[in-house]
């Protein structure tokens, strides 16, 4: 069971500038809305200690944008982020670390043409599912 993601071309192409901005370092973020359409991008940092291999979201910037989605009344849509170097497919470690079963990982691949897929992860299994682009 996969579901559609729609995502205004807005933010559509805020995601991939994100990209090409922090390369060669992954970017990463939180998208959030309702009923499957993304509403509000959240940027996070990328703490991790190998920042070209690897994403990790600071913790207190997560916090953080969970806490703004709940103001504003909007739910985790999808977790985002680059493979500069790489396919636009999960890594085994993108796999093991996907923890929110009920949001759609995004990831925009840079060489050798932007991509963007996405895909539901539920007990370590990565199905690609639509994206929906909005005007």
């Amino acid at each position: 069971m996969s579901h559609a993601i729609r995502l205004p071309r807005l933010i559509f192409s805020e995601i991939i500038i994100r990209a090409y901005d922090q390369q060669p370092r992954e970017c990463c973020g939180v998208l959030s809305g309702s009923s499957g359409k993304a509403i509000t991008i959240h940027p996070l940092e990328n703490k991790s200690p190998e920042p070209e291999k690897r994403y990790f979201a600071a913790p207190e910037d997560l916090f953080a944008a969970m806490r703004r989605m709940r103001t504003d009344n909007e739910d985790l849509i999808a977790i985002y982020h680059s493979h500069p170097r790489g396919p636009a497919f999960p890594s085994q470690t993108d796999i093991d670390l996907a923890f929110y079963s009920q949001a759609v990982y995004l990831i925009v691949a840079l060489e050798p043409s932007i991509e963007m897929k996405a895909f539901t992860i539920i007990e370590e299994n990565a199905t690609e599912t639509e994206i929906i682009v909005l005007d």
